[in-house]
């Protein structure tokens, strides 16, 4: 993100669900307190085509934007693991 931007962006907190045709975007995580609990926004873009498409297109640049965390990810467990077993 920094080279693209030009700089180091603060980080996003908002979620946006993109499917082929559908597209969510709020601030509710994916869990019993985001989706039951908490007092949270999510909107469905379905009604407006082309905010649907340009939250797609957002959602892709993002991506592009991304690292690529899956080895840190595996990492971490095993080392929680390993330091609470010893």
């Amino acid at each position: 993100a920094e080279e693209k931007l030009g700089r180091r962006p603060p980080m996003l907190h908002a979620k946006l669900f993109v499917g082929a045709d559908k597209a969510l975007s709020g601030s509710a995580n994916f869990s019993i307190n985001g989706l039951r609990r908490n007092l949270e926004f999510m909107d469905d873009a379905n009604d407006w085509p082309e905010l649907a498409t340009a939250r797609r297109a957002a959602a892709e640049q993002y991506w592009e934007m991304g690292r690529d965390w899956t080895e840190t990810a595996r990492t971490r467990p095993r080392l929680y693991i390993r330091a609470t077993v010893r």
